[in-house]
């Protein structure tokens, strides 16, 4: 490193600085990171990875030096930063700019796979621009040869001569932990322990894309959810059909049963669950039982993926029987969730109310244990789903089967209290799922209660797919039942409901929308508080909708050109109010397309009674109704919002043509109608 000079400081992360640096006798300037040597690792892997690769879009490597105290590596001066420090300057990048700078990360990403790597780890935050604007991918410290597995490249770089003695490596299981990366931008797949690769890669890519475009890391709802995924979910599932106490028939051969040999089968698997419950008290014993068990649920568990075998399953008795295996619960929950999700008939017979009762009770008893909500909450989902559409799609108001209060109770109060997020958004995406299929307001969920519940979560919770999950059930429990909004109203005021409008996603806006459009359209004393609120920029629509439905189209006109000015530095950031001025440009679409169907009703009129002297009582019925309409279509030709769409060739003929049918002129014509 004395063959260096080292300038200003270019950036710092946790464990590293990033300097400009020379070497001396060089005119090229470099970047030179340096950082601790805990990150040997890390270091090692990059270069391994990285040192043969020339190309425009990737970060050019040059060389590495270990001190007593730190490493050191030298690579390609990128003068503009990272692309999320620009994004996050700028705000979300043009159509164009997102375009350019993915066609950068395309090629970047082309060269090192056809280089047989795979990135691993693509983030905003590892994407460099050079001084002329160009993307340079240029971190491969989380990165894997192709066809390698995580072990594998771990195993090679600890047994590397670069690691050497190095004893800050640490166990493997902390290593595996440092090569996780950023969960924000990985695959499903890889979430749940499998391999990155490169659909792992190209999922990251469109991540990337999508936040250069819309500026919203909250995407990301997609990393909250990952997240959610890793944090319940459990090892891949496995069974020994070596012990086995039942037949280990493949999905295949379960469905070719005939019902007499199904019906043995389940006598086999009920006979299995209830088998040695207290017949002995020897620890041995038992434990071997519970083995027992838990092996066959997790044989139950691959198999009930498939529909057919979830029908016969939970329309059966085993339901009941699984329901008494508590000291194997989390098998037994993942079981009931798996059938109730890909179940597509139940019977009146079934024994589902006895799990259902089962797990409320289960809830109620653990409603301050979150880890065990978390396995709870899915299945009684699950079944609460399963059962309304069955009833919907029955026709059966009077209910396919007994659900107890307490299940709703307990999603109530979890709803409620506590903060934690992965289970206020199950909680909140149960009740999505289920007001999708609920059409009458007499179900449990479509309360006040629930309507306050939902809005405190939207207006109180940090993580955005929280918020998003609990306005759209807000909004769709409001479509059921108005009365669920109305009492949001209230109690908040109209103020505090578009205040909460303001500054959010599209999704969330159309959301609200919907709920408060939905109260106007049953609540006249609603639609007058809310139409007193003149100044607000985020009310463009509801004002619109408002004026419309209570003044003449002149003031409408009036309204839409004041908004449209207010509106220029909202259009300026789509990701604050996007959603309301795509609104307002479809009703100046609708309306431009009104003005000429009106103009086509008035001229196919006209031209039936050209060449008479009187025309006959239909047409002069027809004429009275239609030719007043044409007041609509001269209020939208004093405004500029409107006369450049309307007033096209097509239109100057056709207004031509009525002028001469009527020989009147204009101004009589005006005043006529």
């Amino acid at each position: 490193m004395e063959n260096f000079v080292l300038y200003e400081e270019l950036g710092k992360g946790r464990n590293s600085f990033v300097y400009k640096g020379r070497r001396k006798g060089h005119l090229n300037f470099v970047a030179i990171v340096c950082t601790d040597k805990n990150k040997k690792l890390e270091i090692s892997n990059h270069v391994r990875l990285s040192y043969h690769l020339d190309h425009p879009n990737i970060v050019r490597y040059y060389e590495w030096y270990e001190t007593c105290s730190h490493l050191w590596l030298v690579v390609e001066l990128c003068t503009g930063g990272s692309l999320q420090a620009l994004v996050a300057q700028d705000g979300g990048l043009s159509e164009d700019v997102v375009k350019r700078f993915g066609w950068d990360l395309v090629m970047g990403l082309k060269h090192i796979h056809e280089s047989e790597i795979i990135l691993s780890d693509l983030t905003p935050a590892k994407i460099l621009l050079d001084g002329s604007g160009i993307l340079k991918l240029g971190n491969f410290c989380l990165s894997k040869a192709k066809g390698e597995t995580l072990e594998e490249t771990i195993s090679f770089l600890s047994d590397s001569e670069e690691a050497g003695e190095d004893k800050s490596l640490g166990d493997f299981n902390s290593m595996r932990k440092r090569f996780q990366g950023n969960l924000a931008y990985k695959a499903p797949e890889i979430v749940q322990g499998s391999e990155t690769s490169v659909s792992s890669d190209l999922w990251a890519l469109g991540c990337v894309l999508y936040y250069m475009y819309t500026a919203q890391r909250k995407m990301l709802t997609f990393g909250v959810i990952l997240m959610f995924i890793q944090i319940v979910k459990s090892a891949s599932v496995r069974f020994d059909p070596k012990i086995l106490c039942v037949h280990a028939y493949s999905v295949e051969k379960l469905i070719s049963l005939s019902e007499e040999e199904w019906s043995g089968f389940l006598l086999q698997l009920c006979s299995s669950l209830e088998e040695q419950r207290g017949s002995t008290t020897q620890p041995s014993s038992q434990s071997t039982a519970i083995r027992s068990k838990l092996n066959l649920l997790c044989y139950l568990c691959c198999v009930a993926g498939h529909t057919t075998i979830a029908n016969k399953l939970i329309n059966s008795t085993l339901v009941g029987k699984s329901a008494d295996v508590l000291r194997v619960r989390s098998k037994v929950l993942r079981l009931m969730g798996l059938l109730a999700l890909h179940c597509s008939h139940l019977e009146e017979s079934s024994h589902i109310c006895e799990a259902v009762s089962m797990l409320a009770d289960l809830l109620r008893e653990n409603l301050k244990n979150s880890k065990l909500k978390q396995f709870l909450i899915p299945p009684l989902g699950e079944f609460l789903y399963l059962i309304c559409s069955q009833e919907e799609k029955r026709g059966s108001p009077e209910g396919l089967c007994f659900v107890p209060a307490a299940a709703y109770t307990g999603l109530m109060r979890s709803l409620r209290e506590g903060d934690d997020a992965v289970n206020h958004h199950m909680i909140a995406k149960v009740i999505e799922n289920i007001s999708t299929v609920v059409s009458g307001p007499s179900h449990p969920l479509v309360t006040t209660e629930m309507g306050a519940a939902l809005w405190y979560l939207f207006t109180h919770s940090t993580v955005e797919a929280v918020r998003v999950t609990a306005i759209s059930s807000l909004s769709r429990l409001t479509r059921v039942n108005p009365a669920v909004f109305l009492s949001v109203l209230d109690t908040c005021g109209p103020a505090a409901v578009m205040e909460g409008m303001g500054g959010t996603g599209a999704r969330v806006q159309q959301h609200l929308l919907t709920a408060v459009a939905t109260v106007l359209l049953t609540s006249t004393t609603q639609t007058r508080r809310i139409s007193q609120n003149q100044g607000n920029i985020d009310l463009l629509y509801l004002n619109i909708l408002d004026k419309y439905g209570c003044l003449c189209l002149f003031r409408l006109v009036l309204y839409l050109e004041r908004d449209l000015r207010k509106a220029i530095p909202v259009r300026n950031n789509p990701s604050q109010s996007g959603y309301l001025c795509q609104c307002l440009d479809l009703l100046i679409i609708h309306l431009s397309a009104a003005a000429q169907a009106i103009m086509d009703d008035v001229l196919h009129l006209l031209r039936g009674v050209v060449g008479r002297r009187h025309p006959s009582k239909t047409q002069s019925k027809q004429l009275k109704q239609t030719l007043p309409t044409m007041c609509v279509v001269l209020d939208l030709l004093s405004s500029q919002i409107f006369r450049a769409q309307i007033v096209t060739k097509d239109f100057l003929i056709q207004m031509g043509f009525m002028l001469v049918s009527l020989t009147i002129p204009f101004v009589s014509l005006s005043a006529f109608i």
